[in-house]
């Protein structure tokens, strides 16, 4: 995960606000580490002069396991580029079945 996904991918988690992430990425030293630690150990993160607490941290945690960042960075690149969302839902992440599907779309 690139430090630039794994900033995407905190966007993506929710009631992850800007002071929590800044607090989170302090800790772990990059957004990437952050997000790879999959929001364990976060009960006594401060946050602007607060614990996050028990009940906050383990609702991150949840939350950070049910994060699709990658689907949502592939979404959002196919918007930008006008690809067809259906068409890419329909792919596997076999490349040569990808590359077979797509030549039978083009046809």
């Amino acid at each position: 995960m690139t430090e630039h996904d794994a900033y995407l991918a905190l966007n993506l988690v929710p009631s992850m606000g800007a002071a929590t992430a800044r607090a989170g990425i302090a800790r772990f030293g990059s957004a990437a580490a952050f997000f790879e630690s999959g929001g364990r150990g976060l009960a006594d993160l401060d946050v602007d002069g607060r614990r996050l607490g028990r009940a906050r941290a383990a609702a991150f945690e949840e939350s950070f396991g049910a994060v699709d960042w990658r689907a949502e960075l592939v979404a959002k690149v196919a918007a930008e580029k006008g690809v067809d969302a259906a068409l890419l839902a329909r792919m596997s992440g076999d490349v040569e079945e990808n590359a077979a599907f797509l030549k039978a779309q083009m046809e």
